[in-house]
């Protein structure tokens, strides 16, 4: 999906869905990258993945996709968690004030994410009506 400036891809990697944006985040690209976080979340049986290392713009409409993100991830199994790779300023520094960072996992790369995704226990998932 690429809307002007923006890409949002995705991908598996090791048994973890990987969801990279390239570019803004922003109320315009917000609606597609929520789109994608919530396919995957029911799609695989693993971790998600939010490379977010190339994010130029991040604003609180990307925050409250990835709230619901984690939300989706979580709901199938408790041990199942949506990563995200942010080591640009403008995520970080979000993630950081709303105490984001410390719900869920951040990692400086995406290959430090999928290490950690691997080495965690596999999720089961809820067979529950």
């Amino acid at each position: 999906m690429s809307t002007d400036s923006t890409t949002i891809t995705t991908r598996t990697d090791r048994g973890s869905a990987v969801v990279t944006v390239v570019g803004d985040l922003d109320p315009y690209t917000a609606l597609a990258f929520r789109m994608r976080l919530t396919a995957l979340a029911a799609a695989v049986d693993g971790d998600v993945v939010c490379d977010l290392t190339a994010v130029t713009f991040f604003d609180s409409t990307s925050i409250g996709v990835l709230v619901g993100a984690v939300k989706a991830t979580c709901a199938r199994s408790q041990r199942r968690q949506l990563r995200v790779v942010a080591c640009s300023d403008p995520v970080r520094k979000s993630l950081k004030v709303t105490g984001l960072d410390q719900v869920m996992p951040v990692h400086e790369t995406l290959t430090a994410a999928l290490d950690a995704s691997a080495s965690a226990p596999t999720p089961v998932k809820d067979t529950s009506p």
